[in-house]
């Protein structure tokens, strides 16, 4: 019997990416992500405002297709990519072995107020926004689906801004 079985060579092979550390039984490497989640914000509205623009129903062209397929998949690359920030990310939750300490905590309370307010800042306007839209002739949501990719939006704003206010809070590791 081979000592070098299938099972090791993938034991090895998850050890060898670094793929243990993304499993809640392992140990990440926590870092500041200043700009990866603002890459992800950005591409989640850019990709919002290529699908609803694209989204008729009666047109069918190549072109909307392909903003539509480009707009989805901006919009839930960016949404997928905040899931993996948010776990490589600064520290919001505890993991099996490590509880938050006082200092994390205290970040994750500060993320979750100034991220709720620019959520909250961001729906304000935008009402006021949808309400002023229809008699100045602007842009707005009308159809179903387009009201549920903006919600999809702000879902994905509200799992990525704590991780992007975090590390903007916190200072800049020391290179060594």
């Amino acid at each position: 019997m081979r000592s070098n079985t299938i099972a090791r060579r993938a034991d090895a092979f998850v050890h060898w990416t670094r793929l243990d550390r993304v499993t809640l039984l392992g140990h990440p490497e926590r870092r500041n992500l200043r700009w990866w989640p603002a890459l992800a914000l950005v591409a989640m509205v850019i990709g919002y405002a290529l699908v609803v623009t694209a989204i008729d129903g009666h047109n069918r062209s190549i072109g909307s297709i392909i903003r539509i397929a480009i707009g989805g998949l901006l919009l839930f690359g960016a949404i997928g990519t905040a899931g993996w920030l948010r776990m490589l990310g600064p520290r919001l939750t505890a993991d099996l072995e490590h509880k938050l300490d006082e200092r994390e905590r205290m970040l994750r309370a500060r993320a979750g107020h100034i991220s709720g307010r620019i959520i909250a800042l961001a729906t304000i306007v935008g009402c006021f926004y949808f309400g002023a839209a229809h008699p100045l002739g602007l842009w707005m949501p009308t159809q179903v689906i387009d009201w549920i990719y903006l919600g999809v939006v702000v879902e994905g704003w509200a799992l990525i801004l704590p991780v992007l206010v975090v590390s903007w809070l916190q200072p800049r590791p020391e290179r060594d």
